[in-house]
């Protein structure tokens, strides 16, 4: 019995920790899919090459897919980017835009025939290159004017409160009771 007390009592402790983390489940999830970008191809079908081949950008999520290629391959897709961010501080909105130019994919795929020889394989194939998985990169900029220094704003509360008694015990009493 005392067994199961202690277990009940774990499993307790180990959801409240649990629910504590739940604020920055949107960050784990942002920062833990991959967002595959490669060629006009691949990227306009939304990926579909993944499962068919043929297709450089393929490669990131099916590597067999190089069984398909016949001929020798150099591919590049140069990639455009735009980044948007809006921020309000102190009652301005600051907004910050950016393009930027970057490769999304880079490669070469070298294809052997081997019909000719000896051998039961068809063709070989080897890859090389460079598929951009994430994009995180993204500027945020805020500014303000703040005309009232920290000190100032907890004596103006302290002086709304009227007494000792109605000041806020986390903030303006903390002050008032160290003089």
């Amino acid at each position: 019995m005392k067994n199961i007390l202690i277990f009940l009592i774990a499993i307790l402790f180990i959801n409240t920790s649990l629910f504590a983390q739940s604020p920055y489940v949107d960050y784990a999830l942002k920062f833990s899919t991959n967002d595959y970008s490669g060629t006009a191809r691949f990227t306009a079908m939304s990926g579909a090459f993944g499962a068919l081949g043929g297709d450089f950008s393929s490669v990131s999520i099916n590597p067999a897919g190089l069984g398909v290629f016949r001929n020798t391959e150099l591919m590049f897709s140069p990639a455009l980017t735009y980044n948007k961010s809006s921020a309000a501080y102190l009652n301005t909105v600051t907004e910050d835009n950016k393009y930027r130019m970057g490769i999304n994919n880079i490669g070469l795929v070298s294809a052997y025939d081997l019909e000719d020889s000896d051998t039961r394989w068809v063709n070989v194939n080897f890859a090389v290159g460079y598929n951009k998985k994430n994009n995180f990169n993204q500027n945020i900029l805020f500014a303000g004017n703040n005309d009232q220094s920290i000190m100032e704003y907890f004596v103006a509360n302290a002086q709304d409160a009227g007494s000792v008694n109605n000041l806020e015990g986390m903030y303006e009493l903390l002050l008032y009771n160290t003089y």
